[in-house]
């Protein structure tokens, strides 16, 4: 859902109204760190949190490809826990304000392209 001109920042306008058909949008650890704050109007979920097997997706275009070693370097990363434990550590204060790890985790299955 975006605006006309494509911008998906209207959604926070719409979940605000109320009365929009929107109610909720989901938001990364990260995203809800910077964003929350501008947005005092709207509360952040309390109980539940939404875990996703694969959230970012990385398209090269045979120019790039080059890089691949670089998305193979981040799989790793993601399967060994690398990424897990350096989120935990550089968005801990995040994890305690808005209590991650007492919620109820719900595990979703994303399609595979």
């Amino acid at each position: 859902m975006t605006d006309r001109n494509g911008d998906w920042r209207v959604l926070y306008k719409q979940v605000a109204k109320g009365n929009r058909g929107v109610d909720y949008f989901r938001r990364g650890v990260i995203e809800i760190v910077t964003e929350a704050p501008n947005h005092p109007e709207l509360q952040v979920e309390r109980q539940l949190v939404l875990i996703y097997d694969r959230d970012f997706v990385f398209y090269l275009s045979p120019q790039s490809a080059l890089l691949a070693p670089v998305t193979e370097a981040l799989t790793l990363a993601r399967d060994t826990g690398l990424i897990e434990r350096l989120i935990r550590k550089h968005y801990a204060e995040a994890f305690d304000l808005y209590r991650l790890n007492d919620r109820v985790r719900i595990k979703l299955d994303t399609p595979v392209d």
